[in-house]
């Protein structure tokens, strides 16, 4: 690769990188922290250590406060399998313990992949929907306040699941009620938790130094998708009337909180939904519209314990409120009806759940996952379909393509002319510059023309990207040995992990993919005969297995045919250029240069 071939591929390389890293800046904040908030998670995930999983401080606990509360008319009699629903959407299945969600599980993600994904990966002693009394920061969830003891009394009446716990404190002789009300809907996406709190003595529900009755947090893990955490995918958020607000570890709304790994936020009457993400699904929670704040609880990062949801702000001593929860696929087919529905007594109105599904690089992302979903229907197979649609955008950008390797084509011939040139105007920079750009206007030669279609296509190629990287119907799609496209393609899985490369088995199609790239790279004109270029053919090949080894295979697949699609594009140049004259002569000087001379009068 010459010197001015090589100038305008690191233009198109660097302004790549550039546009990469800033579109991904915008839609992805980094998952990076910094070593200090490091320690001060670690100081306080040990602090939550001592709370989250029953342990009190045992000094400062007197005697009368451990014993001051207990659960009364406990009725330990219940039918386990009542405990269990399914509709073919959703599975789930409680625990009388706490009355929490212990098992939430999507069935059949979407329509045409046959996939399950399990939303809650609980421990021993905590589930989704954990109640704390008083602020999730400074209440105690009812273990806490019982040594242990948190039965909640179960009935169930058809499509109702009932959790009924009476709390008595005995210090002050107030029997406090709490019921936990889950009512489902047959073959939907949705549910409804209605939480009531109430005292036969109408004192305030008051359990710590803060406004707040009680909290409400969806948890403990946020790794849904039955893959390994991921920071860049796995959060929480909120909708704040406008977008989706996302909240990570290293989110702004941390950074006033004086507990390291732990904020709250005052929701807000424009504030909808509170969000917990991951790279395929969601579950949104809608409240209603009494007083509340959002809470995030970072502190368990060390115990892989998340946890995110909302305290109710009050002073009443009777309480009802209602929360309406989606729990489903990342697809604006299946959650835009969410957004006003109606049946029996569920009544939602402009919940905007649908703005929790982001447009892909302004929705041509989108756009593409519409036509590979019309493709799949006529094939009936993902792979088959990612192949089609490549070879589509391989064909709308071949006229880009072509102008970029017919630019480059001319820059080759062009090469012994421009060495010419460097030899005689070594030692006269300026001089050389501007007889290069004769030379190039004399041949018709823009040193830019095979960067601008480069650049042309990259929305297109960013698109491709971000939506096979991130589409749920690719999940459990099987194409050849490949079991799941929305994962790696390991065939051996080795029993320990590379340091530093995070590689733990082998992936085939990675491969596959570097070896088509060195073989697109060595078909580039005089791509064999100079150093640099040798140099680029296996290093970026290399980058670019690295950078590909983890992500969904059919994301791989995709590059992976274009790699082939390009190669034949190429050769097919070559063939035409060698049944071209050459513009530079063969390895002389122009013809254009020769003719000039034998023009001049003084020559001859």
């Amino acid at each position: 690769m010459d010197n001015n071939k090589m100038f305008t591929f690191m233009i198109v390389l660097a302004v790549t990188f550039i546009i990469m890293n800033l579109y991904f800046y915008y839609t992805k904040p980094a998952a990076r922290q910094t070593q200090q908030q490091t320690a001060n998670v670690d100081v306080s995930n040990d602090m939550f250590a001592q709370t989250a999983y029953g342990s009190t401080d045992t000094e400062q606990t007197s005697a009368s406060e451990k014993d001051r509360w207990e659960i009364i008319g406990k009725d330990d009699a219940y039918n386990a399998e009542d405990l269990i629903y399914d509709n073919g959407k959703i599975h789930i299945e409680w625990t009388p313990y706490g009355g929490e969600i212990k098992q939430a599980v999507i069935i059949n993600a979407n329509k045409n992949v046959k996939a399950n994904a399990q939303l809650i990966d609980q421990n021993e002693t905590h589930g989704a929907f954990r109640m704390k009394l008083g602020s999730w920061a400074d209440g105690k969830t009812i273990e806490e306040l019982t040594n242990g003891d948190n039965y909640f009394n179960f009935t169930r009446n058809g499509d109702e699941f009932v959790f009924k716990c009476s709390l008595h404190d005995k210090v002050k002789d107030i029997i406090y009620t709490i019921v936990k009300t889950y009512t489902m809907v047959d073959d939907e996406n949705i549910f409804r938790v209605k939480i009531d709190m109430s005292n036969e003595q109408n004192e305030e529900n008051k359990f710590d130094q803060t406004n707040i009755a009680y909290s409400l947090g969806w948890g403990p893990s946020l790794n849904q998708s039955g893959d390994k955490f991921n920071k860049q995918y796995d959060h929480y958020a909120y909708y704040n009337g406008k977008k989706m607000q996302r909240v990570d570890m290293n989110s702004r709304i941390f950074r006033g909180s004086n507990i390291a790994g732990y904020a709250e936020k005052d929701k807000v009457s424009a504030d909808r939904w509170f969000a917990r993400n991951d790279r395929y699904f969601s579950v949104l929670i809608l409240p209603d519209t009494q007083s509340y704040k959002y809470f995030f609880d970072y502190r368990g990062a060390k115990f892989n314990e998340f946890y995110g949801g909302f305290e109710h702000v009050t002073k009443k001593s009777q309480i009802s409120a209602e929360y309406y929860v989606y729990m489903g696929p990342q697809l604006k087919s299946v959650i835009k009806k969410y957004d006003n529905y109606y049946k029996d007594d569920f009544n939602i109105t402009d919940s905007a759940f649908s703005k929790s599904v982001r447009p892909i690089l302004w929705g041509i992302g989108n756009l593409m996952g519409m036509f590979l979903n019309l493709l799949y229907k006529v094939v009936r197979n993902y792979g088959v379909a990612i192949i089609l649609l490549t070879i589509i955008i391989k064909l709308l950008l071949a006229p880009l393509t072509h102008s970029s390797m017919k630019s480059q084509a001319k820059m080759t011939e062009l090469q012994p002319r421009v060495k010419e040139l460097q030899d005689k105007y070594k030692d006269n920079p300026n001089q050389l510059n501007q007889e290069m750009m004769n030379l190039y206007k004399k041949a018709g030669v823009n040193p830019m023309g095979g960067c601008l279609p480069m650049l042309l296509q990259m929305p297109i190629l960013l698109a491709m990207y971000r939506l096979l990287d991130r589409m749920v119907e690719l999940k459990g799609a099987q194409f050849l040995w490949i079991s799941d496209l929305s994962r790696p393609d390991c065939v051996w899985q080795w029993p320990f992990t590379v340091p530093l490369l995070n590689i733990s088995g082998l992936n085939i199609l990675p491969i596959i993919m570097v070896a088509t790239q060195v073989w697109s790279s060595l078909t580039m004109p005089g791509a064999k005969d100079n150093k640099q270029t040798q140099y680029m053919i296996w290093m970026m090949p290399l980058l670019f297995f690295f950078m590909f080894y983890n992500v969904s295979s059919g994301l791989v697949l995709y590059w992976t045919v274009m790699n082939i699609l390009g190669i034949v594009q190429q050769e097919y140049m070559n063939r035409m250029q060698k049944n071209k004259p050459a513009v530079a002569g063969d390895g002389k000087p122009m013809q254009f240069v020769r003719r000039g001379k034998k023009n001049n009068p003084k020559k001859k």
